[in-house]
């Protein structure tokens, strides 16, 4: 919640206080988070198309995300190169683990 001009609860005199706020918004990231990780548990063992983004080289695995997944706000897919790899193609990875950021994943 935040204070935002226009809105009747703009002008209500007790606004919640920033402690408050911060302590809710806290909360609530807490149970998404476990939301978000029971769900992606509950996708190892599949495959999934995967495009691949780019390669990092201080992990040697390339990242990539799946058509299910937004490359900006969801959790990317990580994997080594079984030979066929390319930046900007799309490759089938079976997901065998999940980190709490990232999908760890073999190209099948």
């Amino acid at each position: 919640y935040y204070r935002e001009e226009g809105t009747a609860s703009y002008y209500i005199a007790e606004q919640v206080s920033s402690f408050t706020k911060k302590r809710r918004l806290k909360k609530a990231q807490k149970v998404q988070q476990q939301i978000s990780t029971q769900k992606a548990l509950a996708q190892m063992g599949q495959t999934q198309r995967v495009l691949v983004d780019y390669f990092d080289e201080s992990t040697g695995q390339f990242v990539g995300h799946s058509e299910y997944l937004s490359p900006t706000v969801d959790f990317d897919v990580r994997f080594v190169d079984n030979g066929n790899v390319k930046i900007g193609s799309f490759v089938d990875v079976k997901l065998f683990d999940f980190d709490g950021t990232s999908f760890k994943g073999e190209v099948v």
